[in-house]
């Protein structure tokens, strides 16, 4: 069983075992699930963009499945929520890219990500109960909260993976 060196940030392992968990040139050898998770992240992240897509550039086969509440929420989203519509799409993607080539960068990328699904929902939320209740899905917390887990699992999963020294 591996124990973890406080003071060096490393497992104390038998020296084979320790060799056979390195590469040739030291680091530690990327974890299997690194690449399943940013494939799937990045699949997962890529409908959120053609929702973002759909959305700003008024599709017809995606505005006509808009209720006129959500219609009207979208054409009158002031500035600062379209911009944090846009940190949370985009971010996610962008930091499944950059998981997928284990860089660290993924980290602030899903930080960023985060912070515009918190806000965007915290928006949408903060509407009159009647307007929250018209614009969104009719479930309306379960599929918020499904985001901010989502989101937020993303990011703890790329900061751990960069403190273990998988990226980059």
């Amino acid at each position: 069983m591996a124990r973890r060196d406080r003071r060096r940030g490393s497992t104390n392992l038998h020296p084979v075992a320790s060799q056979l968990l390195r590469t040739k040139t030291g680091a530690p050898m990327t974890p299997w699930h690194l690449k399943v998770v940013g494939w799937l992240s990045l699949l997962w992240n890529l409908v959120g963009g053609a929702i973002y897509v759909a959305s700003r550039l008024e599709i017809a086969t995606y505005t006509a499945a808009l209720s006129s509440a959500q219609a009207a929420w979208f054409e009158t989203m002031p500035i600062w929520v379209a911009v944090a519509y846009a940190l949370g799409v985009w971010g996610a993607v962008v930091g499944s890219i950059l998981l997928i080539a284990r860089s660290r960068l993924a980290v602030l990328a899903f930080v960023l990500s985060l912070i515009g699904v918190l806000v965007t929902t915290g928006y949408s939320l903060s509407l009159p109960t009647g307007d929250a209740a018209a614009i969104t899905s009719p479930t309306p917390l379960a599929f918020s909260s499904l985001l901010i887990v989502i989101s937020a699992a993303l990011w703890l999963y790329a900061r751990a993976m960069a403190a273990r020294g998988h990226l980059r």
